[in-house]
């Protein structure tokens, strides 16, 4: 290859998913392996994550996984997707840690975690990588200087600008890793890229969350993602401001609560953290309660609060629920009906609409600004967005100096090539798709399709019982579930439905294709019957002696 190749594999037309492909003479480095959660989880499907089969049936083989922070978004899929690319992983402190408690979970024993910190330049064939410190909503979030052999490259991962840190802590850090020929090719987080302004900073939340504790003479529950370790600090020290304790609810708060402890991430506040044994001695008034669910999450710690399923935590009218997190788009049905169910038991619930009770990690259009100007980049592709927030980073970038031919925006599977410091869009696409997840095992892809034909179709199953000489030994019996249609319509139709498969049934076709046949006969009998729909049909048939 003559030039180096960019591909947003996940992350470009939706949030999450986020992986991003870079290939240099022949050398390739993933950057982060996100998961993202389906607006619907009727079809039973718990999350997806990245297919990369074209990079497997190409033989890549990447130098190495690096790792931008330690969101679900960003590392939910590494261990379904380390088995085939099993390259040295390269991340953070805090998401080195969730890595190896989601390895461990998935029984990973052979694999190798480097930690990166500070300003250290990795080296492998073709690229030198340089980690470079971002803020976001979760500690220890790092961008990627990536110099490769056309052009230097960076990865801001999530980001957003809290103005005293960019000052004393990033900048001098982006000066050395810009260096003196600038950035060839920028890509930046595009979800708040329609949204004005620039956001509070968490120190206003941990401010709000103190106001409420004091008001309020019951117990406060506090909602957020399990991963929000910034949150966890903002509640405990709102806490011991307010003479409160607080107990971790739910299995991912306390594992996440154990791994922030060994790294020392809560200097100064752990008196204020208690134990399940301790419940009873806490009056309500001095109680704050931490739980995960902040997307309405059925299994969640919130979840069984709101039902009342924790005789130790019964949530009344004295209480105070606190959803401190954003909506994932394709959760407010599911967010909705767990808000309700504490509304159902008079508890008084407060969101973000209402006080400042969380702030985004993601940089607003102020913050993508900043960013642009400081850096200059030569070109720029926004990722992790719809394609409209993708559109919006694009003419950001313009207004901030970037010619308007190297401002590109692009979907999952395009490539950006990028030669001495040139960009263009390739002719060729790489395959992009899902792989659907349940119970943490990968679903084959007939397996949901058949799932969403039943969901919308329904389900229709026959049965042929015949004698040797082909005359049927029972009366053919039809089930349906789910279809708009008549059964005892069908059961009639049967034996002609059969008969007009068996005038196309030659005599060197096989039993199973005679099943084809029939099956054929029966779906367009349905789809008739039902205007179109189409519904799963399995038929069984089976000679008797």
């Amino acid at each position: 290859m003559n030039y180096t190749r960019v591909i947003p594999v996940g992350g470009c037309g939706e949030i999450g998913l986020n992986i991003t492909a870079i290939e240099s003479g022949g050398a390739w480095l993933f950057v982060d392996a996100g998961l993202l959660f389906p607006e619907d989880r009727k079809l039973g499907i718990d999350y997806y994550a990245p297919d990369l089969s074209w990079f497997h049936e190409n033989g890549v083989v990447p130098e190495a996984w690096l790792i931008t922070h330690g969101h679900e978004d960003h590392i939910g899929a590494l261990p379904h997707l380390y088995e085939q690319f099993p390259a040295k992983i390269f991340a953070p402190p805090l998401a080195a840690a969730f890595i190896r408690e989601k390895f461990a979970e998935a029984g990973i024993t052979n694999f190798s975690i480097v930690v990166v910190e500070g300003f250290q330049t990795q080296e492998f064939a073709n690229f030198f990588v340089t980690p470079i410190s971002m803020a976001h909503s979760i500690p220890d979030s790092c961008g990627y200087v990536v110099d490769t052999l056309d052009g230097k490259i960076l990865l801001t991962g999530d980001f957003r600008v809290d103005e005293k840190a960019f000052v004393d802590k990033y900048m001098a850090q982006f000066r050395d890793a810009i260096g003196r020929d600038g950035i060839d090719l920028l890509l930046a987080d595009s979800t708040n890229a329609m949204v004005p302004g620039r956001d509070f900073t968490e120190d206003v939340v941990a401010e709000e969350m103190a106001v409420l504790m004091g008001e309020t003479s019951g117990k406060i529950l506090v909602v957020s993602f399990s991963s929000s370790i910034w949150r966890f600090q903002s509640v405990l020290a709102s806490a011991k401001k307010t003479n409160r304790k607080v107990y971790f609810f739910g299995r991912s708060m306390e594992r996440n609560l154990e791994i922030v402890r060994k790294l020392n991430m809560l200097s100064g506040l752990e008196s204020v953290i208690i134990g399940e044994s301790e419940l009873g001695s806490i009056p309500d008034e001095q109680l704050c309660v931490l739980a995960s669910g902040s997307q309405g999450e059925i299994f969640s710690g919130a979840f069984r609060l709101a039902l009342g399923q924790v005789k130790s935590l019964v949530m009344n009218e004295n209480d105070l629920i606190v959803l401190s997190a954003r909506t994932i788009p394709g959760n407010e049905r599911a967010v909705s009906t767990l808000l309700n169910h504490f509304a159902r038991r008079a508890v008084r619930i407060v969101t973000a609409r209402e006080r400042t009770v969380h702030v985004s990690g993601h940089g607003f259009v102020e913050d993508i600004c900043d960013l642009l100007r400081f850096v200059q980049p030569k070109n720029y592709l926004p990722i992790h967005g719809q394609y409209r927030q993708l559109q919006a980073n694009a003419e950001l970038a313009v207004k901030c100096g970037v010619a308007r031919e190297n401002a590109f925006v692009l979907e999952n599977g395009s490539v950006l090539e990028l030669r001495k410091g040139v960009c263009r869009v390739a002719l060729e696409k790489v395959f992009t798709g899902r792989l659907s997840v349940s119970q943490s095992r990968i679903v084959d892809k007939e397996i949901v399709r058949q799932r969403e034909s039943m969901a919308y179709g329904g389900i229709v199953v026959a049965a042929f019982f015949l004698l040797k000489d082909g005359r049927f030994a029972a009366t053919p019996k039809a089930i349906m579930r789910g279809v708009a249609a008549s059964e005892s319509d069908l059961q009639e139709a049967l034996p002609h439905l059969f008969e007009k498969a068996q005038a196309n049934f030659g005599k060197k076709k096989q039993p199973q294709q005679m099943e084809d046949l029939v099956r054929t006969q029966i779906r367009r009998w349905v789809e008739h019957a039902t205007s179109g729909v189409r519904a799963v049909v399995s038929v069984l048939i089976q000679r008797v002696e």
